[in-house]
């Protein structure tokens, strides 16, 4: 039975044979304008750290001053959208 098992994990296939996906320019574009100013952080020591300070000092640690809408993630990352005003 194991053995069986490993040949068929062996002789997997994942795809290779499909199709190339393609995706048009003006998505990469469109994706590209909407998270130019959005990012993802991680506090080095959650239990320290507000996560709602992280937020919002962000705009001052990137040497900007604009509007941050952010929110937490799971406890231990933030995720920052920051808008020009």
């Amino acid at each position: 039975m194991a053995d069986e098992l490993w040949d068929e994990i062996q002789n997997l296939e994942l795809g290779q044979e499909d199709p190339a996906l393609f995706i048009p320019h003006e998505a990469y574009v469109l994706v590209e304008d909407r998270n130019k100013l959005s990012l993802t952080a991680r506090s080095l020591n959650p239990r320290a750290h507000n996560l709602n300070f992280v937020i919002a000092a962000l705009p001052r640690s990137c040497g900007l001053t604009s509007h941050v809408h952010g929110r937490i993630q799971d406890a231990t990352y933030v995720h920052g959208t920051m808008a020009f005003q």
